[in-house]
């Protein structure tokens, strides 16, 4: 494949210059229009270089030649949403043959060089198909837009240093939310995302009135209170008791009326959808989240049952309800069963210390095994209700390095982060971040 791509360019150059000379050109032409084709590096050609991972036509001047440079990838992997100031920064090189010794950090606006560094091979590539290496820019924590070049492997995406980049990633994902929250259309699985975000980190979401209530909190209010319960069909209703009771746990210390009335409506669909509720995976986190806003010793002796069931299933931490349901027991201050709880400790703390040593394979930015975003973000909530226990540096680390490999830091150069139907797993990220931003420990 390497060889026909080479010959294509010879071919097209060949016929350039010929076209060239046939013009009358002569070779300084020549030179000047190739440079302005591949670019400087400068920033500042008449042509940009190419951006990596782009098709590029061909120069118009010369009217008989349609060709359009092969789709690459680029060779340096980068988290195309961006650094945060004060934070690590590490892109990954990736090479077919030789790995690069150097790296150059480029302002993507003035194309001035702000840093150059070495490329500290990744010895674990040793002998594979491809070769990876490391180029830390840690150091650089001037705001702006960069883009790192070295070479044989070319460039990079552009991607930003800013302060606060977690923080402003929050912001734009909170605000779309809000705005679903307020047209009612928002997702319930959203809508709970982003109870269980503000529950997690509450002090990085915004109060735009300075009413002393998260906007976040009074989006959802709005949401709950547009809510045609009568057409939530039985197999959502755990769904609506979750949120019910999450909200009423959040919100009983703004207006404990409506709180109250809340809580009540999700013991009331609770009671009504016995046949599916109980039967069904959310069940045990509607139990937590009852048991916790109410402290009703019924809810409390039905989480015993089902605790007893979960002791043979070794994956139940799979199924996100069970694991923030766990969450929610042993974080509640209400009576809890000792036993129960040690159990659903000890099983998460292994799930997060599995996970852990796993990283690397997850992660590897060329030799990653993992079935992307769908294995991926599963295991970033595992990790992030470990880390809620622990408030490990290692977990934090993890978690920021799998934002990285999301979005942009992995083989193909992409960016899972699409908006799509994984916002609200995002949106958590995001706050647990901003959150160690704001403590400054990121």
């Amino acid at each position: 494949m390497r060889i026909h791509h080479f010959l294509r360019k010879s071919a097209y150059i060949a016929m350039l210059a010929a076209a060239l000379l046939l013009t009358g050109c002569g070779t300084d032409v020549f030179t000047d229009a190739f440079a302005d084709l591949v670019g400087d590096g400068s920033g500042s050609s008449a042509m940009e270089a190419p951006a990596i991972g782009q098709y590029v036509p061909s120069m118009e001047e010369v009217a008989i030649l349609n060709y359009d440079i092969p789709y690459q990838d680029p060779g340096v992997l980068v988290d195309l949403r961006g650094y945060s100031s004060g934070a690590e920064k590490i892109a990954y090189i990736k090479a077919r043959d030789i790995l690069p010794e150097t790296f150059a950090l480029i302002n993507d606006e003035t194309g001035a060089v702000v840093y150059e560094g070495t490329v500290q091979p990744d010895h674990a590539t040793d002998g594979a198909s491809l070769l990876a290496g490391t180029a830390d820019f840690s150091i650089v924590d001037t705001e702006g837009t960069y883009r790192i070049v070295c070479p044989v492997v070319g460039s990079s995406y552009s991607f930003v240093i800013t302060p606060g980049r977690y923080r402003q990633l929050l912001l734009e994902e909170e605000r779309a939310a809000i705005a679903l929250c307020d047209d009612l259309v928002a997702e319930p699985d959203l809508v709970l995302d982003l109870l269980q975000a503000y529950e997690l980190c509450p002090e990085v979401f915004s109060d735009g009135d300075g009413d002393g209530i998260a906007d976040v909190l009074s989006a959802v209010m709005q949401w709950i209170v547009g809510v045609d319960y009568d057409a939530i069909s039985d197999e959502m209703a755990a769904k609506y008791v979750i949120i019910l009771s999450k909200f009423s746990y959040l919100y009983q210390g703004k207006d404990k009326s409506l709180a109250t009335e809340c809580l009540q409506k999700a013991s009331s669909m609770y009671s009504q959808s016995a046949g599916t509720v109980q039967q069904s995976s959310a069940s045990f986190r509607a139990l937590t989240e009852l048991y916790r806003a109410s402290g009703a010793e019924n809810y409390g002796e039905e989480i015993l049952s089902d605790g007893s069931l979960l002791r043979g299933q070794s994956g139940f931490l799979d199924q996100e309800d069970y694991l923030f349901g766990t969450l929610t027991y042993m974080s509640t201050r209400q009576a809890v069963d000792r036993d129960l709880c040690n159990f659903l400790m000890t099983t998460l703390l292994a799930r997060g210390e599995e996970l852990g040593n796993r990283s690397r394979e997850l992660m590897h930015p060329v030799l990653a095994k993992n079935d992307g975003p769908t294995e991926l973000l599963p295991g970033a909530m595992q990790i992030l209700c470990a880390n809620r226990v622990l408030d490990g540096y290692e977990y934090n680390e993890m978690l920021e390095n799998l934002l990285h490999y999301l979005r942009g830091r992995n083989l193909q150069s992409v960016s899972y982060d699409d908006g799509s139907n994984d916002a609200g797993h995002y949106l958590l990220l995001d706050a647990w971040m901003a959150n160690l931003e704001m403590r400054g420990t990121l």
